[in-house]
């Protein structure tokens, strides 16, 4: 029997996606807007998914879809992506049960390609409308649904995000705001934290509306980072991000835009902001990738653990693992039950056995807040929807102390 549509992804890095269809059609994404493929092409059942030689291969009457490299998508949890088969990916996955082979005809339809995978795994994953039909529809396997041209509507629209904001649903992770426990200074009064304010405000003001960052944070570490008085304002390491995709959720004009820090712009796509490293002198542009690389460490690594994700932008991953697996040594907790933990800030009596980076990170930067409130806006990672979750934490003000 022909096959009607075939999709193959193969994981090459962690930036992009390319995909192939069996007419040889190539096609590059992200992350998020594989994400939402995946959700569409679930809109079927598959009578037929085994898993061979690391590669996942589901099936119907209509349609098979080729996922290759599965050890490469150690963030991607395909039983989310999969929801209405996900048990049989299960049961193929943990080989609980084999599938039938599909036979050699409908596999040669299938044209390999390539599959990247975009930055921040899973943590970015796209809102958008979709046709109240949509499920009614997709659930006949006779259709001539394309998800691929429905994903491509869906990727050109300017409503990924409901516009109206009484239809867009936001959940707040914490009903009774968490305080931390911490005890560090007041340095709202001093000359540099009034510099920046004074300077950057409008710069700030319009990055917090845009990216859901609450400004008071941002204006706390440009002045940890820089007093504002060197044009790195965030102090942005270019070869640590150059040719990285941020993939983020604008929440002024509710829809997705890509950011990448490249000199040469020809290597991307008209859905690129392309940022080179004279751009990167402008304060706006800045500002605005610092907070990227705080939410990415915020809402990818460390599960909206804010001040872990704080200290993270100092350290970097590498040394907040590390410092995670000494606090969990003398603790005795797992490094999931510390990053769990979002008041948890003991990890800072550990700071001291790192031997890169400003041990005093996160108490630097607190020192320098005039909210003691801290609020952070995400699209919930585990939701394709408009589902829209904010995360907040407050200083205990009483251990604030007077420079």
């Amino acid at each position: 029997m022909f096959m009607k549509d075939s999709y193959n992804f193969e994981y090459l890095d962690n930036y992009s996606c390319e995909m192939r269809r069996k007419d040889s059609i190539s096609s590059r994404y992200g992350i998020d807007e594989i994400l939402l493929l995946f959700k569409m092409l679930d809109g079927q059942k598959y009578s037929n998914i085994f898993c061979d030689n690391n590669t996942l291969i589901m099936s119907n009457s209509n349609r098979i879809i080729t996922i290759s490299n599965l050890d490469k998508y150690k963030k991607l949890d395909l039983l989310k992506c999969f929801p209405n088969n996900s048990i049989k990916i299960e049961d193929a996955l943990n080989n609980k049960k084999k599938s039938r082979l599909i036979n050699k005809f409908t596999l040669s339809v299938a044209v390999l390609s390539t599959l990247i995978v975009g930055g921040c795994v899973l943590n970015k994953e796209k809102s958008h409308e979709i046709n109240n039909s949509y499920k009614e529809v997709i659930m006949d396997d006779q259709t001539e649904y394309d998800p691929e041209y429905e994903l491509y509507k869906a990727l050109n629209s300017k409503k990924l995000i409901k516009n109206n904001i009484d239809e867009t649903e936001e959940l707040v992770l914490n009903t009774e705001i968490p305080s931390i426990d911490i005890d560090y200074m007041d340095r709202t009064s001093s000359t540099d934290f009034k510099y920046v304010r004074e300077k950057y405000d409008n710069e700030i003001n319009d990055v917090s509306k845009k990216y859901g960052v609450s400004p008071n944070l941002i204006r706390a570490m440009v002045t940890q980072e820089s007093v504002g008085i060197d044009t790195n304002l965030m102090q942005i390491t270019w070869d640590a991000w150059e040719d990285h995709v941020f993939n983020v959720p604008n929440f002024e004009t509710m829809t997705f835009e890509k950011y990448v820090l490249t000199d040469d712009s020809s290597k991307y796509g008209d859905g690129f902001n392309t940022i080179s490293r004279n751009d990167l002198n402008i304060p706006e542009n800045n500002i605005k990738i610092g907070v990227f690389i705080f939410k990415e460490l915020l809402e990818d690594y460390y599960n909206y653990n804010i001040p872990l994700a704080i200290q993270a932008y100092n350290y970097g991953p590498g040394n907040i693992n590390n410092l995670l697996e000494i606090e969990s040594s003398v603790t005795g907790k797992s490094v999931n039950e510390l990053i769990d933990d979002k008041t948890n800030v003991d990890f800072i009596n550990y700071t001291n056995n790192i031997s890169q980076g400003d041990p005093n990170y996160l108490k630097n930067v607190l020192s320098y807040l005039d909210d003691k409130k801290i609020d952070i806006k995400s699209i919930d990672k585990n939701h394709i929807g408009n589902l829209v979750i904010t995360n907040s934490i407050v200083l205990n003000n009483q251990k604030a102390k007077t420079l």
